[in-house]
């Protein structure tokens, strides 16, 4: 069901997906990906690459923090 007006989303539009995503959280993306999914397949595709970008980077954030916490923790005995 693609649609004539189906294209991947803009810088701009990239821009406040992300934006909107830390500030309220990667469902947004996921409410984003379920509204197009149908109508603009495009649309959805890259807004699943915007989460996966996000993701990694939320868990590389969390891993560099859980082993710098360890490294202070071995350092204080």
């Amino acid at each position: 069901m693609n649609s004539a007006g189906d294209r991947p989303l803009t810088r701009g539009e990239e821009t406040a997906l992300l934006l909107a995503c830390l500030c309220l959280t990667p469902l947004v993306a996921v409410i984003a990906y379920f509204w197009w999914r149908d109508s603009s397949p495009q649309r959805a595709n890259s807004v699943v690459a915007l989460a996966r970008w996000f993701f990694t980077v939320i868990l590389i954030v969390v891993a560099v923090g859980a082993a710098l916490s360890f490294l202070a923790q071995l350092l204080r005995h």
